[in-house]
C-alpha cells in the first residue's frame, strides 16, 4: 500500500492477518469498470452535469482558483489545478509563518452509488511541486466512507505520485472524494477512478466496513 490508511484493516495491529488475506485475495484481479464521471479532468461541462462541486473558506488576504490545465498532465490532456495564493506579495511571508485554520479551497468529486458490502478501489494521480505552507495536512484526499480520520496528506511530491484507498460500504449510500488544500500553494490532480471489486472476485472482510472510521465524513471546515 503507499499509505496505511489505504486501507482500514491496515492502520489497527489486531486486523492485519485480515489485510493480508485481503490483498491476496484481489492481488492480480483485473480492475472492474470506472465509475467516476469526469475523473480524468477533460471535460469541464461533463464534471459539472455529473454533480462535481468546488468550495472556498473566503479569506480577504488570500485568492483561491480552480481549473482544468494544460500543463504536464498526468494523462490526456488536463489536469484538475488547485491554487491558494496570497493577495499581496508582502504578506506571503508572514501567513507563511501561521497556521490557517480552515481549508480555503476544496473540490468534491460527482457522486458513485454503492451497495451495501461493495468493495471499491479509489485510485489517483497528485503532484505537488512546490511545498504547502501554512498547513501541516497540505492537500488532504479523503472519501465520505472514511472521512478525513483515513485521509491521504501530501505537502510536496517528486513528480507524479498514485494515491489508493480501498473503502467498503456498510449500506446503500453514494460515495465521493474530496480533495482539500489547507494551505498555501498549488497542486494538480488527474486519473481519478472509482472501481468496484466484485463479491464474486473477492468477498469483503466482515469488519473492512468497520474497522477505523465513521459511516459517513464531516463537513470540511
Amino acid at each position: 500500500l503507499p499509505s496505511p490508511v489505504s486501507s482500514p484493516l491496515a492502520v489497527q495491529f489486531d486486523t492485519l492477518p485480515e489485510q493480508i488475506r485481503f490483498a491476496a485475495a484481489i492481488t492480480g484481479l483485473p480492475p472492474g469498470q470506472n465509475l467516476l464521471v469526469g475523473g480524468d479532468f477533460e471535460n469541464l461541462q461533463t464534471m459539472l452535469q455529473a454533480g462535481w462541486q468546488h468550495s472556498e473558506h473566503s479569506r480577504p488576504d488570500l485568492q483561491a482558483s480552480v481549473e482544468l490545465s494544460p500543463v504536464a498532465p498526468y494523462a490526456d490532456q488536463h489536469s484538475l489545478h488547485l491554487q491558494v495564493q496570497t493577495v499581496k506579495q508582502q504578506t506571503a511571508t508572514t501567513l507563511a509563518g501561521a497556521l490557517i485554520e480552515s481549508p480555503p479551497l476544496w473540490v468534491t468529486s460527482a457522486p458513485v452509488h454503492v451497495a451495501a458490502g461493495d468493495v471499491v478501489c479509489i485510485r489517483g494521480q497528485v503532484r505537488v511541486v512546490q511545498p504547502i505552507v501554512g498547513s501541516v495536512d497540505g492537500l488532504m484526499i479523503f472519501d465520505s466512507l472514511g472521512g478525513p480520520p483515513l485521509a491521504q496528506r501530501f505537502t510536496q511530491t517528486d513528480g507524479w505520485r498514485e494515491f489508493v484507498m480501498y473503502r467498503a460500504a456498510p449500506s446503500a449510500q453514494d460515495i465521493t472524494v474530496t480533495f482539500a488544500l489547507t494551505g498555501i500553494g498549488q497542486v494538480w490532480i488527474d486519473d481519478v477512478s472509482i472501481r468496484p471489486i466484485r463479491r464474486g472476485d473477492a468477498a469483503a472482510p466482515a469488519n473492512l466496513t468497520s474497522v477505523g472510521w465513521p459511516t459517513a465524513s464531516p463537513a470540511v471546515r
